[in-house]
Parts: structure tokens; C-alpha cells; sequence
């Protein structure tokens, strides 16, 4: 396979491509700023992961491990998330499908909902690095992810459909992942439709141990048509459901750092799920509004189910809360001239949240009305309007630049002791991108992009109440305000026959950033109450570099590395910032000779991160000393056993190392042996 995997692209079931690694991903095109585009147009630091192999990753965003700006956390086995520039949860903007995931009870920390992407039904994973609100709107502050699922395929030549089976087995968890699909059009109408599941087990890490609290099961359906309605327009609906039926949360089950005893006595996310659907429309526009356009309609349902139980407690709690998220946004591009492009558009979204809890005395059978984390009928709007221009004066020299302005209101009821909360605003940000090619060739090319971004408050930030990670219970805050970061960062590219690379230097300054507080006080249980507060000022900077090499045909060798480091004030103290990675990245070999057989060799790392917050050092999934470094090998062998058929064998963890990834509730797997296969055909 390729050197780090290899996918199924859009345009057919039937083959296997390879996927672009590190700093060739600038190469392919990209969708996230929703025209696609060729990545070296672009003047700006841009990651692509291809899609990951069945059995390749359990969450989407593992796709990005090691890449360049992305560094990897879980804090429990069926969810991840992704640090973007030092950024993470509700800080970044995820899409799929050029639809928000973002919905408006995201934590501005780790979460689980990007666990209820599809991992086995995915084209791309794409990562716009800096901040990117001009475009997208709120909470793009260190950058854009977006899951890119595959199209139907239209057939010029007459009906016909391919099929597609996958499995894989890998021994360092007793993980089953398993899809069929299968992609059937004709010259005016396309279909695809798959089904995927995850049987995940007991994990075990280096050395030997075996976790418990660590298998759940996912499962998931997609359906996509489409139809062209002219040789420049085609109408999509595509329908995706995935869920987790009931995931353990490993960090409050097991002692962590400190910790003699769990947490909780019962604690699971039960259950979780995404429904999506979406209409669209991508081709030519009328002539008087624009060259090009996409114009799209979509709603997406998350079901955040829980089940807890404190420790010593015969009270067990329940909560389901479901967020209602409508989206309609109209994009548009018109070359106006020679050296000129415009984009312009308009979105609005409406989410509405839903909330329920209930406890259930075990000892008495009673069952009770309870107050839940979020208040049924809570509410947030967003919408706004951008331009960006794209001016190309020669060949050596680009600049896009843009503006946009937003509005959001943010409505929570009264409930009990929580007052109700009204928050709305507005806010006019602006972004510049310049690139200028430093040889007659345009192989080198030097980048420098400046830009604003903010986040609006959500239903998280205002009403959340109750326990939280870390034996800390959450208080309301009905007065907090937006968010807001400037960001600027200076790279340069080299593209050439065989090599690409790239290093980018960042630094961000976020304001009014919304910080939990301790409060001082504590609650009859000993929890210590917090609140969120705009009280910090962060400031971040950092250096990413890749390689990619290709010195002779099938081989390649290719490397990243990122270093990040964060500040942060507040009350009149400095310290360091909340789970800034350490140096990390990923180096690997590949031969892929043009015969029946392939290898892989590959390396992910980590250095030790000593340099904790506060809030870190107390936080009982980080050791209080430091993450010490780890590093891993990896092997991986291919073999086309017969047209249409691939057989993979992997070793990951060869050595058995036992480690963590910084800021993560769980320790990683140890060696596991991975088998799989992939059939494609008519």
C-alpha cells in the first residue's frame, strides 16, 4: 500500500489509490473552503489524510496522527480528537461534508461526538491550519477539519455497479471492523450505499496488561444519489447514521493519576448518535450572480445519551440530550477577470437542543425527574456573509484576502438556581493570504497568511451544569461574551520532481478565552465547583515541517514534525497553557514496485511534555510529572492475491512499548498483529 494508506477515491469502487503522505498532501485537491482546489494554489499550511484502511483507525481524526499541526488524543476508547495549533474541541471547526458537526453543546475541550463519524466511510480528511472564520464562521480559531465522504460514480458507457467487502482483525484488541458498499449508476443517475460496524474488545497495552472498560460496538448506514441535471450541475442527497449503542468511559471507571479509587461506579456514554442528511447542489450559476456555486440544505441530529453512577452512591442518573442542527448555505465563485477570482456566500444555522435526565434509586426502585446538564429548550442562531478575492497580479505572485460579517444569539432558560441566559452579538473579521514563488520555476514558494477568528459562546459555555472530568461539578454562567484570536504565520514550500517539503512558523494571541474557573467552592460530595469565565489570554506558537521524498520509483521516505508551545494568563498569573503536545510527528519507508507485493515501515513519536497547567497537573489522566516520550514501529506488508482482491498483514507496536499519548484518559495498544482484506468488483 502506500506509505501511509491506501483509499477508495471517488470516482470508483473498483480501484485503490495511493494516499498522498505529509507535505504532498499540498498537492491534492482540497474541498474545506468548499470550491475545490489544487492544495499548491493555496497560500496557506494545508494537511490531507487519504482514507484510512478498514481496521486502520477505530475514530476518523486518527487519520491525522502524526501529520503536521494535528496531534491526536482520547480520553476513552470510541472517541478522539485532534489539537489544531494547540486548539482542540469547540476551538476548532469540524465539517462534514461542508455541513457544521459543531454543534451548540460542544466542549471547548475533548469530546466524543467526532467518534460518530464513520471511519470506514470516508474519502479524505482534510485540515485548513490557522484561523478560518472569514469563510466559516464561528469557531475557526485553530483551523478547519474536514470528513469528506466518497460520491457515486457516473458511468458514461452504460449502467453498472461495483462492489465493495472489506474486514479486518487486529489482535491488540480483538477489533472486527467490517463494510460492504456498493456504487451503481448510469450516464445521468448514481447510486452508493454502504454499511460498516465496529466490534471493539478489551484493549491490551504494552506489556501485557489488559484494560478493562475499554470495548464497545459501533455500527453505521449511508445512502448517496445523485443526479446531473446538466453537463455543469449535479444534485446530491446523500443520508448518513451512525451510532455507538453504549461506550464505557475508561478515565472514570479506572484510578488515574492520584487516584486511589474510580470516580464513578457506572459511567457510559449510552447512546450516541448522528443522523445527517443532506441536499445539494454544486455546478454553474446564473450568469448574473456567478461563474460557479453550491447551494445546500441539510439537518443533523446528535443524541448525546449518558448513564452514571457516583462512587458509593445508589443513585443512578440518566440524561439524553439532543441537539437539532438546520444549515442552509449558498457559495459562490466568478472569475471577474484575467488576474481576478471572487468567493462569496451566506449561511445560517438554527440549533435546537432537547434535554431530558432522570435518576433511579437502586435501592428503593424509585425512579425521578432530575435536573440534567443542559436545559430542554435552549437554543443558538448563527449566520453571516463573507467575500474573499483571489488576485494572481503574475505568475510569481498570489494574494487572497476577505471579510465577512456574522451574528449569533445564544438563548438558555431559567431552570432552578440557573438564571436564564441571552447572549447576542456581532462581529466583523477579516483574513490575508500572500505567496510569492522565489524561482523562475515556482518550485520555492514562501507563504504569509494573517487572520482573525472568534467563537460565539454556545449552550455549553452558558448553561452546562453538573459534574465534570476531574472531580469538579459545573455552575452556569449566564454573562459570558465571544472569544477572539489573531493569528499569523510564515512558511515556505518546496515542490520538485521526487520531493516535496514544507516548514510553517505560527503564533496566535486568543483573548476573552473562556476558561474553567475554580470557584472555591465545593459541593456536599467534595467536588470543587468551577464556572466558565472569559478570564485568559493565550498565546501560542509553534513550528511544523514535512518532507516527502521520492528517490526512485516505489520508493519513498517521508517524515513531520511539530513543536507547539502555549502561555497562559490569567488573574494576574502566568503559566503554561492546557495540553500543548509535545514535539511530535511520524517518519516512514515505503517500497511499492509495480508487481503483486508492498512494504511499509513506519515510526510515530512523541517527546516528553513536563510543561503542564495547573489545571493539568491535577487532572488524574495526566501523570502530575510529566507524559514521558514514547515511540513505536510499525510494519506493514500488501499482497494483490488476485485482480480485485488485497490481502494485508500488519505488526503496530512491534516492540510491545507501553505509553500515552499526552492528555489522553487511556494508555495506547500494545503489539497487535492485524489481519484484513479488501474485494472490489463488478
Amino acid at each position: 500500500m502506500a506509505a501511509i494508506t491506501s483509499g477508495l477515491p471517488a470516482t470508483a469502487l473498483a480501484a485503490t489509490t495511493a494516499e498522498p503522505t505529509l507535505a504532498e498532501l499540498d498537492a491534492v485537491v482540497v474541498t474545506a473552503d468548499h470550491f475545490a482546489r489544487d492544495g499548491r494554489e493555496l497560500p496557506s499550511a494545508t494537511t490531507v489524510a487519504g482514507a484510512p484502511e478498514t481496521g486502520g483507525v477505530q475514530v476518523a481524526l486518527e487519520a491525522l496522527r502524526g501529520r503536521p499541526g494535528t496531534f491526536f488524543q482520547q480520553t476513552t476508547p470510541g472517541q478522539g480528537n485532534v489539537l489544531v495549533r494547540g486548539l482542540k474541541g469547540s476551538e476548532v471547526l469540524h465539517l462534514v461534508d461542508g455541513f457544521r458537526l459543531n454543534a451548540a453543546f460542544f466542549r471547548n475541550a475533548p469530546n466524543q461526538y467526532m467518534g460518530l463519524v464513520d471511519p470506514l466511510n470516508l474519502e479524505q480528511v482534510e485540515v485548513l491550519r490557522g484561523p478560518m472564520s472569514t469563510v466559516h464562521g464561528s469557531d475557526a480559531m485553530g483551523g478547519v477539519v474536514q470528513f469528506v465522504t466518497p460520491s457515486p460514480t457516473f458511468r458514461d458507457d452504460g449502467a453498472g455497479a461495483d462492489w465493495l467487502a472489506s474486514a479486518h482483525y487486529n489482535s491488540a484488541d480483538a477489533g472486527l471492523h467490517a463494510r460492504v458498499a456498493a456504487d451503481a449508476g448510469g450516464e445521468r443517475w448514481a447510486l452508493r450505499a454502504g454499511s460498516s460496524r465496529q466490534d471493539i474488545g478489551l484493549r491490551r497495552a504494552g506489556g501485557g496488561d489488559t484494560l478493562p472498560d475499554t470495548a464497545y460496538t459501533s455500527h453505521g448506514k449511508d445512502l448517496r444519489l445523485a443526479w446531473r441535471l446538466h453537463e455543469e450541475g449535479t444534485l446530491e442527497l446523500l443520508w448518513q447514521d451512525f451510532r455507538q449503542p453504549s461506550t464505557p468511559r475508561y478515565d472514570a471507571l479506572n484510578p488515574g493519576f492520584g487516584q486511589s479509587l474510580p470516580e464513578s461506579e457506572e459511567q457510559a456514554f449510552e447512546p450516541q448518535a448522528r443522523r445527517f442528511g443532506l441536499l445539494r447542489y454544486r455546478g454553474s450559476a446564473p450568469a448574473w450572480l456567478a461563474d460557479e456555486m453550491v447551494l445546500q440544505a441539510g439537518r443533523q441530529t446528535l443524541v448525546d445519551g449518558q448513564r452514571a453512577r457516583d462512587r458509593g452512591s445508589d443513585v443512578r442518573e440518566f440524561q439524553r440530550n439532543t441537539s437539532r442542527l438546520d444549515g442552509l448555505s449558498l457559495q459562490l465563485r466568478r472569475q471577474a477577470g484575467d488576474t481576478l477570482a471572487l468567493r462569496y456566500g451566506l449561511d445560517a444555522y438554527r440549533d435546537r437542543i432537547e434535554a431530558s435526565a432522570s435518576e433511579l434509586d437502586l435501592g428503593t426502585g424509585v425512579a425521578s425527574a432530575a435536573r440534567g446538564r443542559f436545559v430542554d429548550g435552549s437554543r443558538m442562531d448563527t449566520s453571516g456573509a463573507y467575500v474573499m478575492a483571489e488576485w494572481q497580479p503574475g505568475a510569481a505572485w498570489r494574494l487572497d484576502a476577505g471579510l465577512r460579517y456574522s451574528r449569533f444569539r445564544t438563548r438558555v432558560p431559567g431552570s432552578g438556581a440557573a438564571p436564564a441566559a441571552d447572549v447576542q452579538a456581532d462581529d466583523l473579521t477579516a483574513q490575508a493570504g500572500l505567496s510569492r514563488a522565489l524561482d523562475a520555476a515556482g518550485e520555492w514558494r514562501l507563504v504569509a497568511n494573517v487572520g482573525r477568528a472568534f467563537r460565539a459562546p454556545n449552550v455549553f459555555d452558558l448553561g452546562a451544569f453538573g459534574p465534570r472530568p476531574g472531580n469538579r461539578f459545573n455552575l452556569p454562567n449566564p454573562a459570558l461574551g465571544p472569544e477572539t484570536a489573531i493569528s499569523a504565520d510564515l512558511g515556505l514550500k518546496l515542490s520538485r520532481p521526487g520531493l516535496d517539503a514544507e516548514a510553517f512558523v505560527f503564533a496566535t494571541r486568543y483573548r476573552d478565552k473562556i476558561s474553567s474557573v475554580l470557584t472555591g467552592d465545593t459541593t456536599p460530595q467534595g467536588q470543587a465547583i468551577v464556572q466558565s469565565r472569559n478570564v485568559s489570554r493565550l498565546d501560542l506558537h509553534g513550528l511544523e515541517t514535512a518532507m516527502d521524498w521520492r528517490p526512485a520509483p516505489g520508493w519513498r521516505l517521508a517524515g513531520s514534525a511539530t513543536w507547539t508551545r502555549g502561555e497562559e494568563q490569567a488573574d494576574g498569573g502566568a503559566y503554561p497553557a492546557d495540553r500543548i503536545p509535545p514535539v511530535y510527528g511520524r517518519a516512514e519507508l515505503s517500497w511499492r514496485p509495480e508487481g503483486y507485493f508492498a512494504w511499509r515501515a513506519w515510526t510515530d513519536f512523541a517527546a516528553s511534555q513536563d510543561r503542564l497547567s495547573p489545571r493539568d497537573a491535577t487532572d488524574p489522566r495526566i501523570n502530575p510529572d510529566g507524559t514521558p516520550g514514547w515511540s513505536t514501529l510499525n510494519l506493514g506488508l500488501d499482497w494483490q492475491a488476485l485482480p480485485g482482491l488485497e490481502l494485508r498483514l500488519e505488526v503496530r507496536n512491534l516492540l510491545d512499548r507501553r505509553y500515552r499519548e499526552h492528555g489522553s484518559g487511556v494508555d495506547a495498544p500494545g503489539r497487535g498483529i492485524g489481519l484484513g482484506f479488501t474485494w472490489t468488483g463488478p
